[in-house]
């Protein structure tokens, strides 16, 4: 059976004091093509978006992945 968790996340902000969750994603390519469709690539430098990954070790999004 396939594992269908929301492993990847979209944040603008993230890291920072007003970082905001945006959306959850299965698959890496899935969470890049959610930015790529939803912001310019102005709004993504202004919002600072990230793809983060969840870590199951430390239950935290991570940027290292």
């Amino acid at each position: 059976m396939k594992d269908t968790r929301h492993q990847w996340a979209v944040f603008e902000q993230y890291g920072y004091r007003n970082e905001r969750f945006v959306s959850s994603w299965v698959t890496f390519d899935d969470a890049y093509c959610a930015i790529k469709e939803n912001y310019t690539p102005e709004e993504e430098e202004e919002l600072r978006v990230s793809i983060v990954r969840w870590d199951e070790d430390t239950q935290d999004w991570t940027t290292e992945y």
